[in-house]
Order: C-alpha cells, then sequence, then structure tokens
C-alpha cells in the first residue's frame, strides 16, 4: 500500500499518523523547554535559600557569641547577627519568588507532556504515550514541591525579620557590656540549638543547590534530544506531504486535517515555549 494511505492501529492514515507524530514531537519540545525554564527557577531558588541558610548560620554564631567569657552583652555582635538576619530574609524572599516561578513552568511543562501524549495516542504509539503521561505526572510532582518549598520560603523569611526585630530589641534595652543574667553559660544553653539548627539548615540546603544544577544539566540534554526527535519527526510528516500550515486547506485523508491543526497548535506552543525561555539564557 502507498505510504500516506496505508492505516494505523487507530484507524488514522500512515500520512496522518506521521502528522500526529510531529504534533507529539513539538509539543513534547516545548514541554522540554518549559521543564529546563523550572529547573533554571530551581536552581536559582535553591541558590537564594542556600545564601539565605549561611547568612543564618553566620546570624546564629554571632548571636551565640554575644555574650562573652566575661558574662558581658556585647551590643555589636547582636547588631551584626541582625544585619545577618536580613540578609537572610532577603535571599529567603528571592527564593520563595523563584520558586514560584519554577512551580509554574512545571505545570507548563506538565500540560504540555499530556497533550504531547495525546498526540502520541492518535499516531498509535502507545509505548510513547505511557513515557510521557509518566513525565507529566513527574512534572505535576515538581510543581507540587516548588510550591511548598515557596511557601516554606516565606515562612523563613518572616522568621528571619521577626528574629531581627528580637536581636533588635535586645541591643537596645541593654547597655554594651551589661552583665547577662545567668551569665554566658545560661545565653549560650539557649542559643545553642539555634546554631544547631541554623547548621543543619544549611548542609540541607547546600545539597539542595548542587542537586538543583545537576537536574538543571540533565534538563538540558533532553531537551537537545527533544531538538532532534522534533526535527526527525518534521521531516518525515513533510515527506509524506504533510505540513503544519495545512490545517485550513481543503479536506485530505479522514483525520489528517485534524492532525495537520494539532501540529500548527504544537508548533505554535514550542515557539511560545522558546520565547519564554530566552529571558534564562
Amino acid at each position: 500500500m502507498r505510504r500516506g494511505t496505508a492505516e494505523t492501529r487507530t484507524g488514522e492514515t500512515t500520512k496522518a499518523a506521521l502528522i500526529w507524530t510531529a504534533a507529539a514531537a513539538a509539543r513534547e519540545w516545548a514541554a522540554a523547554a518549559h521543564n529546563l525554564a523550572a529547573c533554571a527557577f530551581n536552581r536559582k531558588a535553591a541558590e537564594a535559600a542556600a545564601e539565605a541558610a549561611a547568612a543564618g548560620l553566620d546570624a546564629a554564631t554571632a548571636g551565640y557569641e554575644a555574650v562573652g567569657k566575661d558574662d558581658g552583652l556585647s551590643n555589636a555582635a547582636l547588631v551584626n547577627a541582625t544585619a545577618l538576619l536580613k540578609s537572610a530574609a532577603r535571599a529567603q524572599r528571592r527564593a520563595r519568588a523563584a520558586f514560584g516561578e519554577a512551580a509554574a513552568r512545571a505545570g507548563s511543562s506538565a500540560a504540555e507532556f499530556d497533550m504531547a501524549a495525546d498526540a502520541r495516542a492518535r499516531a498509535g504509539d502507545t509505548a510513547s504515550e505511557r513515557a510521557l503521561r509518566g513525565r507529566a505526572g513527574t512534572a505535576r510532582a515538581r510543581m507540587q514541591g516548588a510550591d511548598r518549598r515557596a511557601s516554606l520560603a516565606g515562612r523563613a523569611a518572616r522568621a528571619a525579620r521577626a528574629a531581627s526585630r528580637k536581636w533588635a530589641e535586645v541591643a537596645g534595652e541593654r547597655p554594651d557590656g551589661v552583665a547577662w543574667p545567668g551569665g554566658r553559660a545560661a545565653w549560650t544553653g539557649v542559643q545553642e540549638s539555634v546554631r544547631a539548627d541554623a547548621e543543619r539548615g544549611q548542609a540541607m540546603l547546600s545539597d539542595m543547590a548542587m542537586r538543583a544544577a545537576a537536574d538543571m544539566q540533565a534538563a538540558d540534554g533532553y531537551l537537545d534530544h527533544c531538538t532532534a526527535a522534533a526535527d526527525k519527526a518534521t521531516a518525515a510528516a513533510e515527506d509524506a506531504g504533510g505540513s503544519a500550515d495545512d490545517a485550513g486547506g481543503s479536506a485530505g485523508a479522514p483525520g489528517e486535517q485534524e492532525a495537520a491543526a494539532a501540529w500548527n497548535e504544537a508548533v505554535a506552543a514550542a515557539r511560545n515555549a522558546a520565547n519564554a525561555r530566552r529571558p534564562l539564557k
């Protein structure tokens, strides 16, 4: 049977199946582009959160040392801790905004993966459809995770600001060098858990920043793979006589015009995704 007239298991002609495959590849490329953008924002957020954690640890250390061996209070140490906590709060606010962007891009990626899966189903490629459904699920999980981290970063920013106000109040209420009730032992006993928490937080967030960088590298490689696959699928569809611009043309075999319309929309989605990630370069 001549190419363009054979039928797939879904009842589409071979030409229609090739066009659906090209549409799926364009949608997968768009999904990959949004995924890369999500990873870029996630890395930016993780780096900001790690910066906040480092500032928080420095603040906790300064606070811990605010009462010396002579049991006197050092207002200079408290003022330093206050400034560091304000820096931590600013970094957490940047992290919150970037995690929010990462969540939005991951949501766009999930939607594109679902549409790519739909197109693969129309082409009769059930194995690829299942794989794309799995990628859509992963993208939605990333969206939810980024949403949670945005919320946590917002809470951390508020906590750091509250702590900075507390240190400022302590420094303002007591003269420099005044003896602290209970001496250094009482002061450090209260501050020890704060510093330990800050150390754990810094280690965790530094590790998250490294993982985010690795995820972005993998996402970049996946986008390259999708670029090659989309080029190949486009060439095959065009060799069969298809075109993304045929959506409004004369009626062809059953399903061919619908496939062309889907391809045209998929190409537009890919262009939009490319424009959306351009500022991240």
